[in-house]
């Protein structure tokens, strides 16, 4: 037995050295240089970079963009935008689409403008895209109702309106209106429900909605031309009628034809009025949801899309009297008053 007792203690050291090197090897929580265990998690992100897609520039979807950008930054975060702009040009929103979804530097999309966003929507399926400026996410095809969620990467904000009854504000300032001429283009969806839209309230009210419809900015003389005999126009939130808005205010100032509008920028460029929402706001809305997802870690699939209900009576006097129009004390005085940029 003696001869055996050098073996196993020799044996037994060697398991014990074998036991600490296998600990030391397989150990999952190394001791950090602080002395307390890494749990291997990732920090989060302190930085972002974030695309916005527009399809071209007027003054609602450059408010969109102001609103969104400020909200971040009063946030303090820290964002680098990367700006794709359409030109106004249907050919080049595949263009820019793709551009957001092959830029893998890119942690969420907003898609401003329902053209533009049908196109990012369709082709990103991994990272968020957010929309804001899209008149009705669900005709779009963006979500399944324009209020709930998409339980995909995609949420956003709507610029319906829905409390608007830009027909009965007309019928309010023109008592006696029997024709209202819409001019659109009938390459946007959005446009297409607004127009249902006034017929519908105009029905009630025996007005007829006569319809001018185009397919692009270069068209708006003829399309306007087309509406020669109605008693007022009405412009719906169409990217690209807005865009070149101030052809429509010049042709209502010429043959003395009210030219009335459903966003409350293009009352800066010489429309008379409307129950406007605010785009600087949505683009605020749309950022928060932004900060949910990025900083909070929330599912864009779980958060409801937008649809702001508040409205605001805006009126521009010297726009109407420009048209012909004189409007009562009564009614300006629970306007808010906006003067024609100059």
């Amino acid at each position: 037995m003696k001869i055996l007792r050098p073996l196993v203690a020799t044996f037994a050291a060697l398991a014990v050295a074998f036991t600490l090197t296998a600990c030391s090897a397989d150990d999952p929580k190394p001791e950090t240089s602080s002395g307390t265990a890494s749990t291997g998690a990732p920090e989060p992100k302190t930085s972002f970079t974030i695309g916005i897609a527009t399809l071209l520039e007027h003054p609602s979807l450059t408010r969109i963009r102001d609103g969104f950008v400020d909200y971040l930054a009063e946030k303090k975060l820290d964002v680098t935008y990367v700006d794709e702009n359409a030109q106004g040009e249907m050919s080049n929103v595949p263009i820019v689409a793709s551009q957001m979804h092959d830029n893998a530097n890119l942690d969420l999309i907003v898609a401003i403008t329902t053209p533009i966003a049908q196109a990012i929507v369709n082709l990103e399926h991994d990272r968020p895209v957010l929309y804001s400026g899209v008149t009705d996410p669900a005709y779009a095809g963006l979500m399944p109702t324009i209020d709930g969620v998409s339980g995909t990467n995609v949420t956003g904000a709507s610029d319906l309106n829905p409390n608007a009854f830009p027909v009965g504000l007309i019928n309010t300032l023109m008592p006696g209106v029997k024709t209202i001429g819409v001019l659109y283009s009938a390459a946007e969806p959005n446009s297409a429900v607004q127009v249902a839209a006034f017929k519908a309230e105009a029905e009630p009210l025996g007005i007829t909605i006569v319809e001018s419809a185009i397919t692009a900015s270069s068209e708006i003389p003829t399309g306007v031309a087309a509406l020669a005999d109605v008693d007022a126009i009405l412009i719906p939130t169409d990217n690209t009628v807005v865009g070149g808005i101030a052809m429509v205010i010049s042709y209502g100032q010429q043959h003395q034809i009210p030219v009335f509008s459903s966003d409350a920028e293009s009352l800066e460029k010489g429309a008379i009025a409307t129950r406007g929402l605010s785009y600087y706001d949505m683009g605020r809305d749309t950022a928060a949801m932004a900060y949910r997802i990025l900083v909070e870690g929330e599912n864009p699939g779980t958060i409801p899309g937008l649809v702001t209900q508040a409205t605001q009576l805006m009126i521009n006097p010297d726009a109407a009297a420009s048209m012909g129009l004189t409007i009562e004390q009564a009614i300006l005085d629970q306007a808010s008053i906006i003067k024609t940029a100059s």
